[in-house]
Parts: structure tokens; sequence; C-alpha cells
């Protein structure tokens, strides 16, 4: 039960999910809500709804991890581009850092 309501990775779109998928407010106050209080809320009775949206909530969260590791690697590359032959079209150099990247 706490793992699932403490969950990092939970949004505030997962908390209104659950208010209206239960009927009630589960989102936990800091510094306020205890473990007694959710139990006396019954909030262990819909555990099974809780773990299957922090579930969802853990892996959009490793996404959005990973998609700011790439947004980071990426951000500083530079697209260096020459003209290709004498066709107006150009073409990208040095992509030894930009494969590098890819691998």
């Amino acid at each position: 039960l706490l793992a699932a309501v403490l969950n990092p990775g939970l949004r505030e779109r997962h908390w209104r999910h659950l208010d209206e998928t239960l009927g009630k407010s589960v989102k936990p106050q800091p510094g306020v809500t205890t473990l007694a209080m959710l139990l006396e809320e019954g909030v262990d009775k819909d555990l099974a709804a809780l773990q299957e949206v922090s579930e969802m909530a853990s892996k959009e969260h490793s996404l959005e991890k990973t998609l700011d590791k790439m947004l980071a690697e990426w951000r500083p590359v530079v697209f260096d581009t020459a003209e290709y032959r004498d066709t107006g079209t150009h073409i990208l150099r040095a992509l030894d850092e930009i494969q590098s990247l890819f691998d």
C-alpha cells in the first residue's frame, strides 16, 4: 500500500484518475497523512487499482527519465553540413560523434 501511494512517479493526472476510479481522494498530504488514516479510509481495499496506476506511473516515470537523458546527450550536438558537389544539396559531415550517440 505504501509503495503504491508513495510512488515518486505519480503525477497529478494519476491522482485525478484514482479519485475518479475510487470515488474518493487517496492522495497523501505531506506531513499530514498517516498509514493509519489511509487504513481508516479503507484505501487498502482498493489496493489493486492503486497498484495498477502506480505501476503505470513508474513506467511513465522511467520513460521520462530516459528521454531527459537523451535530450541532455543530444542538446550540445552540432550538425555540421557541407555542400555535396555542386548540387546545392547539403550533407552531414563528421558523423563519428553522432554515430556514437546512436550506439
